[in-house]
């Protein structure tokens, strides 16, 4: 993940810069910046269930709430960390802080088990 984050943000401060917007330049740094400290719910729902974006635009919203849920009773006051926007995206999403991620995966799980146990096909995947 860093490596690759790392990469990307090469090459967009390189095209950025090139082009002068400074602005923009700093915005993505950012963000690359905290996803190099974060992982994307998506990403880590995909490595359990590889049929997660499939599902239905209602079931990944509801999936999505109980993502919240969970990282609002871990994160407490710190729950405004797990949360950031994609450029372009119209809502924000959430990541999950590397020290919690082994927590989060044990969560979603049996989560994504309960709730869609003919769907759930663990990688051997990264998020482990």
């Amino acid at each position: 993940r860093l490596a690759c984050a790392e990469q990307q943000r090469r090459e967009e401060t390189k095209g950025l810069a090139l082009r002068g917007e400074a602005a923009v330049l700093a915005s993505r740094v950012a963000v690359l910046r905290h996803a190099c400290t974060i992982a994307g719910i998506t990403l880590v729902l995909i490595d359990i269930m590889p049929e997660f974006k499939p599902l239905s635009r209602e079931a990944r919203i509801a999936v999505k709430r109980g993502v919240k849920l969970f990282l609002q009773q871990e994160m407490g006051d710190r729950f405004r960390e797990c949360m950031f926007t994609l450029e372009g995206a119209e809502h924000h999403t959430y990541g999950v802080p590397d020290e919690m991620l082994a927590g989060f995966r044990d969560w979603a799980v049996k989560e994504l088990g309960r709730c869609f146990p003919d769907k759930l096909g663990l990688n051997e995947g990264l998020f482990r």
